[in-house]
């Protein structure tokens, strides 16, 4: 009985043990993924379009992930062809988020109008 209790009581402690194992191989693994991930934008982003990705990742996990992926994607599959700036990341951004560019016209004394409406009323006079 107490032999059937000792084998029971080690095959717990080898499991405990092997799970603690795969936890921290776990670990390890995701923070040497970090950190290659973190030399390839490095090298595939210029300073300032890094600290905006890093202010993105603040405000907006999700998008910045999806917006690491696909540079990490271009530059390892060599189609990057410059660095890329702080302007092209917020492209990336709003491309992503579904954001439409528009032009706004605001003349003195008035109120700021988009391009679209103030091409719809010069239409309708």
């Amino acid at each position: 009985m107490v032999d059937e209790l000792e084998r029971i009581k080690m095959r717990k402690m080898e499991e405990l043990r092997r799970q603690m194992d795969l936890k921290r191989k776990l670990e390890q693994d995701k923070k040497k993924t970090g950190e290659t991930k973190k030399k390839i934008l490095t090298v595939a982003l210029e300073p300032a379009a890094f600290q905006y990705l890093e202010e993105l990742r603040k405000r907006d996990e999700p998008t910045a992930e999806e917006i690491e992926n696909l540079i990490i994607k271009l530059a390892l599959n060599q189609q990057l062809k410059y660095r890329l700036e702080a302007i092209d990341i917020e492209a990336l951004e709003r491309r992503i988020k579904g954001i439409e560019p528009k032009i706004v016209i605001k003349r003195r004394g008035a109120e700021e109008i988009d391009l679209t409406d103030k091409l719809k009323q010069d239409a309708d006079k």
